[in-house]
């Protein structure tokens, strides 16, 4: 008789540690990384799963989401035999808008001035601006005009809002000066008796 001594060696699945985050910025690229390891020493393929439409190869990938909101990502590694597949959960939140106001600071009393605004998020979110004068007026767009028809100071506030709440204020200072008054039309008499009184105008 003949004895055999078999050795079964059994391959050992990869293992999926944490991810490297579990929240950022919309528009915010990041590098996605998690914690992967094999018993058996064996060389790992990673395919990931963004929770977007989105699948990348790789054992880090440089992302971002284009819109707040709460992903899940699905992690894949593979030794060559055997897959395992974890996923993670990443909240994106909402960025307030970048808001850049360019306007004349000072002017005539009478005037119409202009003011302009710059705005900037991501794509996927609209953005309103909103311009409230002294007097409670309001108006909305990039570019506004505005009659000041007394001199003093105004202070203006303009406020940038986009569609997931996100908000930015600024307040500007316009100083409107005093304009003394000017004849439109003078006219005396050209001629007149001793003694009688005149009307000027």
């Amino acid at each position: 008789s003949f004895d055999f001594e078999i050795d079964i060696v059994l391959n050992h699945a990869p293992e999926i540690g944490n991810l490297n985050t579990d929240w950022l910025f919309e528009g915010q690229m990041f590098d996605f990384k998690v914690d992967a390891w094999d018993e058996d020493g064996d060389d790992l393929e990673f395919t990931w799963d963004m929770g977007d439409d989105v699948k990348r190869e790789g054992e880090s990938v440089r992302f971002g989401y284009p819109d707040d909101g709460v992903y899940t990502i699905e992690v894949s590694v593979s030794d060559g035999e055997a897959t395992t597949v974890k996923k993670f959960e990443v909240e994106v939140e909402n960025m307030d808008p970048d808001l850049t106001v360019s306007f004349e600071d000072e002017a005539d009393e009478g005037s119409e001035l202009s003011f302009a605004a710059q705005v900037y998020d991501v794509p996927m979110d609209d953005v309103t601006v909103t311009w409230t004068f002294a007097d409670g007026s309001k108006l909305d767009g990039l570019f506004v005009q505005y009659d000041f028809n007394d001199d003093g100071d105004y202070l203006i506030t303009v406020v940038a809002e986009d569609k997931d709440g996100g908000r930015t204020e600024e307040q500007i200072l316009v100083t409107i000066k005093n304009v003394a008054p000017a004849f439109t039309e003078f006219v005396m008499p050209d001629s007149a008796e001793e003694g009688e009184a005149l009307n000027f105008m």
